[in-house]
């Protein structure tokens, strides 16, 4: 047994708070989850290990896979499921390469276990986050990309990323343990398996040995570098922040704008809000959209991804999914009322003393946003009359109005609309997002 291997695994896994928690290992039956479930025997309390293996159904020789592991684990006694999946048939359902979906299928049983309390870890070396690295800036990533394979996220560890692979292999022959070799590893049709046996080793005959520990640090740095971008672009996001509703978010666009790449930070804050998946939205598209908004009109809209636009209005920057526009509603005086898509709710009295006094002349209330046709007081279209007061365009769409028959009496965001004489006043209070934040100053 070698002392100092145990005892650098025994330090990386210290990294972990694992009091109390079942720790489940990913055993695949290869060298590196073999290493770790041994590991993990020797240094880990046996009565909270247990595993787990994934039958993809895509070799031939699953079943051996499995037998192999069961076998494994019968003999030190560790608790074993096996799960088996059709990973040709989510493929081709899901249009997805074999390598994606078998992920899919098995990530989505590991969540199975981190939900109930279990911690998972799976067997990611150094070599892994090495060519995630150079397979994410080949194809194009930033920080978060580089960053390689994290070491916890989402109740998952990976304890033998500071390892690599052949110190691993080296480790178990030195033990004697055998493990079982996945023939797709060596199929050069896998854009990985050609990073791992055609590029690795070119670096390594052109840069040295020390190159994979080099490039395995940068990960590390690049990592970190991805955490404080995080905390730092949602720290700008919520100081940007002037309201949300409906499916939208309004902003301030000074500090949305501060930087390219906080503004990218911004964008993807606010579509993880709306429940938009951002993954496809790369610098490009973030340049492109900094570039277009400061330097249009006041008022454009610009589609950022399916089903998500940016609009730039003056001071103010609106991020959203879908226009939700009220459907007109009669209400009566003595009426509260919740409008829907988080506008707020409107209160309506004729003897209270809170609110805004609008005269009223017992017509009918109604609660609809502005249209074309809407006539000010001072026989202006409200609609323009509304812009000339600083309303953005998409605040004019969507913002209900207090109207007496067609007569415009109250809008939340700039208040009373007229200054009609009349033998009666209503109180109007509206409690929402709907406020003269939201009104460009003049």
């Amino acid at each position: 047994m070698d002392p100092d291997f145990l005892r650098l695994f025994e330090n990386s896994l210290c990294r972990f708070d694992l009091e109390g928690k079942t720790l489940r290992v990913a055993l695949s039956g290869g060298c590196d989850s073999i290493a770790l479930m041994e590991l993990l025997y020797r240094t880990f309390d046996r009565n909270r290990l247990a595993a787990v293996h994934v039958n993809h159904g895509i070799r031939d020789e699953s079943g051996a896979d499995s037998d192999f592991v069961r076998k494994f684990c019968e003999k030190r006694g560790v608790p074993l499921e096996i799960r088996t999946v059709d990973t040709p048939a989510k493929a081709e359902s899901a249009g997805l390469g074999i390598e994606e979906a078998a992920r899919e299928l098995r990530y989505a049983i590991f969540r199975e276990f981190t939900e109930s309390g279990e911690v998972i870890a799976t067997a990611h070396t150094a070599d892994d986050c090495v060519e995630t690295l150079l397979f994410n800036l080949a194809r194009g990533s930033g920080p978060r990309g580089l960053g390689g394979i994290p070491r916890e996220r989402d109740g998952i560890i990976r304890p033998l990323l500071d390892f690599f692979r052949k110190d691993i292999e080296k480790w178990l022959i030195a033990e004697g343990i055998d493990w079982r070799e996945d023939e797709s590893n060596l199929d050069l049709r896998f854009t990985r398996n050609r990073v791992r046996w055609m590029l690795l080793p070119e670096i390594r005959r052109v840069f040295g040995e020390t190159a994979l520990h080099r490039l395995r640090r940068e990960a590390e740095v690049f990592s970190s570098c991805a955490e404080f971008i995080s905390i730092q672009g949602a720290k700008v996001y919520e100081e940007s922040i002037i309201a949300r509703f409906g499916g939208v978010i309004a902003l301030d666009m000074r500090r949305a704008t501060v930087s390219r790449w906080g503004f990218g930070e911004v964008v993807r804050s606010a579509l993880h809000d709306l429940g938009i998946g951002f993954s496809a939205i790369g610098f490009d598209t973030i340049e492109r959209l900094f570039f277009e908004i400061s330097n249009s009109r006041r008022g454009r809209r610009f589609p950022i991804c399916e089903g998500a636009h940016i609009e730039y209005d003056g001071p103010i920057l609106f991020i959203f999914n879908e226009l939700h526009t009220l459907t007109p509603v009669n209400i009566e005086v003595e009426t509260a009322i919740e409008l829907p898509f988080a506008l707020g709710k409107f209160h309506i009295s004729s003897h209270s003393e809170e609110g805004i006094r609008v005269p009223y002349g017992g017509g009918q209330l109604i609660l609809r946003p502005s249209l074309h046709g809407d006539i000010s007081q001072s026989n202006q279209k409200l609609l323009r009359s509304l812009s000339k007061r600083g309303v953005p365009r998409l605040i004019r769409e969507i913002a209900p109005v207090l109207y007496e028959n067609k007569t415009p009496l109250f809008s939340p965001v700039v208040g009373k609309l007229t200054q009609n004489s009349s033998l009666f006043e209503i109180s109007v209070v509206y409690i929402g997002p709907l406020n003269a934040n939201l009104v460009m100053k003049k």
